[in-house]
């Protein structure tokens, strides 16, 4: 641990008034406790982690480009003692007046015990957990271009793709996910009304799972903006599923989405419902899921720049299995609720205080999950270089779902102006919308 701590104290130093405006180093101190139940689990952690964090921003009238690298060294009771590594870049461009172009990569390599120290609170993902002590590394790229056809015709088109693989020994799982989409909607006064394709691909090898399927979904689509701060967005399409493999059959199935959204500068909560064939990006594969999620941020105090952001979600899934024996059919059941109240009491610091409980049923299957049920208390503090303009704004990672076309967590003056950092983005649509990491 001896180089990690060299760059903290690194970059603890650095941690003063930035003389450039697009160079932010930080460092974030968490320490907390965990307590995690199961058959044969009954263990109590104590931890403690560094992240220095170095961002480079490159701003203009119609692009805003962020790149990171963060490096998190963690010390625990219970887990071991890891590091982990997160590397990414998101831009937002202009192209012309009429066409918006968004773009993300990243590579993450965590223990996934330690995700709940490398994502914020209003970005956890559920999913089925097996072990905490598993090594993965994650690389994500998506792809978003929006385009005005004419002041009421908008032409959509993202893409994005993923690879999960274990770095243990002990764990065989490589998995690679990939989604496309295309829609074409009209816009009216209040609504908006469409189409969409989508197609999905996943190729996932976790023993003994092994197989290659894809997906193709097609459907309307209808936007409704209640006010100018609260809108709702529904889908519904036909879904087939299919395989590479000629010994199994296609399924066909419907599949829904409806989310309710209300956003201001300051503040975003979005509630959303998925279900049918949806992908899971935290294991890297498809399942057939019912999914329900809530995220929210909202500042209890603007004068005292206290800020409150939370996840929770219900998800019921099944194995993708297009085998008529049904021989790889498994199922669990997961439940998240994850908040974090932070406050910064001057320009160069913010203090934070994060609870997350994680509970998952015992699954069945060949694969059968673990019943798991976890709480985590985390304090953190955060040393950052100040800005004489302000802290860049976050890259947009996702397109107005408006029936307007307008982003209420965006500010008058545009998508890409400086200003004061909002925090990361309450809603985490699935691929077909989304195209940021």
């Amino acid at each position: 641990m001896r180089p990690a701590w060299l760059v903290l104290l690194a970059c603890i130093a650095w941690a003063t008034p930035a003389a450039a405006n697009d160079f932010v180093p930080s460092v974030t101190l968490q320490t907390g406790a965990t307590v995690t139940r199961g058959p044969g689990i009954n263990t109590d952690g104590y931890f403690a982690a560094a992240t220095p964090q170095l961002s480079y921003f490159i701003e203009g009238d119609r692009k805003l480009i962020q790149l990171t690298y963060a490096f998190t060294g963690s010390i625990d009771t219970v887990l071991p003692n890891g590091v982990s590594n997160r590397l990414a870049i998101t831009t937002a461009a202009e192209v012309t007046p009429t066409t918006r172009l968004l773009f993300g990569v990243e590579g993450l390599q965590a223990l996934l015990g330690n995700y709940i120290l490398v994502r914020r609170a209003t970005n956890t993902t559920l999913g089925n957990i097996n072990s905490l002590n598993s090594n993965l590394l994650t690389i994500s790229a998506n792809e978003g271009l929006q385009h005005e056809l004419s002041p009421r015709l908008r032409l959509t088109q993202l893409a994005g793709a993923s690879h999960i693989t274990s770095l243990d020994d002990d764990l065989e799982l490589d998995n690679t996910l990939a989604t496309a989409s295309l829609g074409l909607e009209r816009a009216f006064d209040f609504n908006a009304i469409g189409a969409q394709l989508d197609l999905q691909y996943a190729r996932t090898k976790f023993p003994p799972i092994n197989s290659t399927v894809y997906t193709v979904a097609a459907g309307p689509t209808w936007d409704h903006d209640f006010s100018t701060n609260f809108n709702m967005s529904l889908a519904a399409s036909g879904q087939v599923a299919a395989s590479t493999d000629a010994n199994l059959g296609a399924r066909f199935g419907p599949a829904a989405r409806a989310t309710l959204f209300y956003g201001t500068a300051v503040t975003g909560i979005g509630l959303e419902y998925a279900g049918g064939i949806e992908p899971n990006l935290l294991i890297g594969t498809l399942l057939q899921s019912q999914q329900a999620t809530l995220r929210a941020f909202t500042p209890l105090s603007e004068k005292n720049k206290v800020i409150i952001g939370a996840s929770g979600g219900y998800l019921h899934a099944e194995t993708l299995d297009l085998a008529e024996s049904g021989d790889l059919d498994s199922s669990f059941d997961a439940v998240l609720h994850d908040a974090e109240l932070t406050w910064e009491p001057v320009d160069f610091l913010t203090l934070s205080l994060r609870y997350q409980f994680i509970g998952q049923t015992s699954g069945r299957g060949p694969i059968p999950t673990p019943a798991i049920v976890r709480h985590g208390l985390i304090f953190g503090i955060e040393l950052f270089a100040s800005r004489p303009g302000g802290r860049p704004r976050r890259v947009p990672s996702r397109f107005s779902q408006r029936a307007d076309g307008n982003d209420p967590t965006q500010p008058a003056t545009g998508a890409f102006s400086s200003g004061e950092r909002v925090p990361a983005p309450i809603v985490t649509p699935p691929p077909s919308q989304s195209p940021g990491p």
